[in-house]
């Protein structure tokens, strides 16, 4: 990342007074009811059998932009058992570690950290704005019961505030209020809420809930709410990408007596990390994957030139299937 942010290539992904959006989720890549290692997470079915399944998983973060095809992998942080701990792991545990390491490695860094629900509690939303970063995390009526209670009482002194506008072929209508208490446990935490209510074609309406400590205004909200939707790029761009599109993330390898299946899975998250710096930054990947279309097809054209040609670079590589589909032609 240091040389994306070198060639200037990161500032396209700056938002909102400089930060970089960085939502975060949690991905299973492990699960075996027969192998298994000390680190394994382990689940028992409430079946007759009580039969236990093992499973490996890690929680990534990501940097994306709306709008942005590419996605720029940060770090992941396996979730599976410490060393010496009987009990399973945690998201929000992996999370503190892996925040603390993000922000250690990038002190100039800007996040606006986004996230599903299980991370719109107090002590993370205090660990965030401690650290001087920003949030957009979702939020559900019956996880944040206060909140919604706060928002909807008639005697709410905080103004609402609410926006209308065409984006795409969807309506959307927006809400907001600021300074509203997140919960009970944490009644010192104050933040805003927005709400989103998408209708598309169809007549159907969706709607989407986020806090955040950015102040909401009508200049704002629009882009706000899409990069609260933006949380999905990690889920759909990124993990589904993992194991969907030829890097058979899911595949165990080796699950190894201590950590391989860990390393193997952080190994894929860096070659994608890369696929996407290329895909940013090089024309020749680019007019290549505009050629075969997909990456599936990409890696197999990889495979075949890497049988017949002998290649002394990437560059060459590359350079090499993109002098083969212009000769090919349309």
């Amino acid at each position: 990342m240091g040389e994306v942010e070198k060639s200037g290539k990161l500032k396209q992904y700056e938002l909102l007074g400089g930060h970089l959006l960085a939502p975060m989720d949690g991905v299973e890549f492990f699960s075996s009811s027969q192998v298994s290692c000390e680190y394994c997470q382990q689940k028992r079915s409430r079946g007759k059998d009580k039969a236990v399944r093992y499973s490996h998983a890690m929680l990534g973060a990501v940097i994306v932009k709306p709008g942005a095809g590419e996605v720029l992998p940060l770090d992941c942080e396996p979730i599976n058992k410490q060393d010496g701990q009987k009990k399973n792991d945690h998201e929000l545990v992996a999370a503190n570690r892996l925040w603390g390491r993000l922000w250690e490695r990038h002190p100039n860094w800007k996040f606006l950290h986004g996230g599903d629900a299980l991370f719109a509690n107090g002590p993370m939303i205090r660990e965030i704005t401690q650290a001087g970063h920003s949030y957009i995390l979702s939020v559900k009526p019956d996880s944040h019961e206060m909140l919604f209670a706060h928002y909807g009482h008639p005697g709410n002194k905080h103004a609402y505030q609410h926006h209308y506008q065409k984006v795409g072929d969807e309506e959307w209508h927006l809400s907001w209020c600021d300074n509203l208490p997140l919960n009970n446990s944490a009644a010192d935490v104050r933040t805003n809420f927005l709400i989103l209510k998408v209708t598309g074609k169809k007549g159907k309406t969706a709607t989407f809930t986020w806090v955040t400590n950015i102040k909401i205004n009508k200049r704002n909200v629009v882009f706000l709410a899409r990069c609260g939707r933006g949380r999905w790029k990690i889920e759909n761009e990124t993990f589904n990408t993992l194991k969907n599109q030829g890097y058979n993330f899911e595949h165990n390898y080796g699950h190894g007596k201590k950590h391989l299946s860990n390393l193997l899975a952080t190994l894929m998250m860096l070659v994608f990390l890369i696929d996407q710096i290329q895909q940013l930054a090089s024309k020749v990947f680019k007019k290549v994957l505009s050629a075969v279309k997909t990456k599936t097809r990409l890696w197999d054209e990889f495979r075949a030139v890497f049988r017949f040609l002998g290649l002394n670079s990437f560059k060459h590589l590359l350079m090499a299937l993109a002098s083969n589909h212009s000769a090919s032609g349309p």
